[in-house]
């Protein structure tokens, strides 16, 4: 399932192509683990804020989620699966390898951390799952590969639940076309970090023009900011830069409500600061 994809992501990461589980986006991973660990009834934790996925996955597969803010409180043996998104969405933030691995370990269950974002970010957990039987990775080519329409993603972990994923799965999860592409984008790694690079310095003077312009940025580690418009006013935030043809995604129910912006190039950026600049005026009703 996925070769010759499936081979070239082990060499990438030095293990075994037993490791690696390939399926339709990172989603399609996500999806796999739930039809493979999650039966009826069994308690799912995810870390809110969270991927919205992952809370409809479980009502999908009919899971009893246990919703709760890192660090995790929870006893050990509370939860049969764990989702940890790091770094972030939608919030950017990052939990360190060591904070991270310090967590998985304590856990008897699998625990599951999507790093869609990891590229942008100063770290991944992936060559852990030597030493972590229960934990699996989640990595995808649509963010820091620019293969999003294509919706090739995958796992590493052991080669025990890279097989319990495999049996679980549908049979042809990606297209030959979607191989072809990622292969040829896994092969070119000096753009690959080229465009890391690039995003990466964008993030930083988005960030800082944001806050010259009195939004509040939250420091992100993904190729995203999420950030609260001068006076608080997300949604109507959203609305005016929508009618300036930028476009973003407002997440309402947070103890602030902020706006997640994807990190482009210098002149879809300058576009959006632009249009930021004219949100100041947004206050907040009395």
């Amino acid at each position: 399932m996925g070769e010759p994809l499936r081979g070239a992501v082990a060499q990438h990461h030095g293990l075994p192509a037993t490791s690696i589980f390939v399926s339709s986006g990172a989603d399609g991973v996500l999806d796999g683990c739930f039809r493979a660990f999650v039966r009826p009834g069994d308690k799912v934790r995810v870390f809110n804020p969270t991927y919205p996925v992952l809370n409809l996955l479980c009502a999908v597969y009919s899971a009893n989620p246990l919703n709760s803010t890192w660090p995790a409180e929870a006893r050990a043996d509370e939860a049969a699966i764990t989702f940890v998104v790091n770094p972030n969405s939608p919030t950017g933030s990052w939990i360190p390898d060591d904070e991270l691995m310090s967590f998985v370990t304590n856990q008897k269950g699998i625990v599951v951390v999507d790093e869609a974002y990891a590229p942008f970010a100063d770290g991944s957990v992936a060559g852990w799952v030597a030493e972590a039987p229960n934990l699996i990775v989640v990595r995808t080519f649509s963010k820091a590969y620019s293969l999003a329409g294509m919706r090739v993603g995958y796992a590493v972990c052991s080669a025990a639940l890279a097989t319990e994923l495999r049996v679980a799965h549908v049979p042809y999860p990606t297209s030959s076309c979607a191989v072809a592409a990622a292969l040829a984008a896994l092969a070119d790694q000096d753009r690959h970090r080229q465009m890391i690079a690039l995003i990466v310095a964008e993030r930083s003077r988005v960030s800082r023009r944001l806050t010259a312009l009195n939004w509040d940025v939250m420091p992100s580690h993904a190729n995203f900011v999420y950030a609260r418009p001068p006076g608080g006013r997300a949604e109507a935030a959203g609305r005016r830069l929508a009618n300036a043809a930028i476009l973003v995604r407002y997440f309402p129910g947070l103890d602030q409500e902020r706006l997640r912006v994807t990190v482009s190039d210098s002149t879809a950026n300058d576009a959006f600061l632009a249009a930021a600049a004219l949100c100041a005026d947004l206050e907040v009703p009395a």
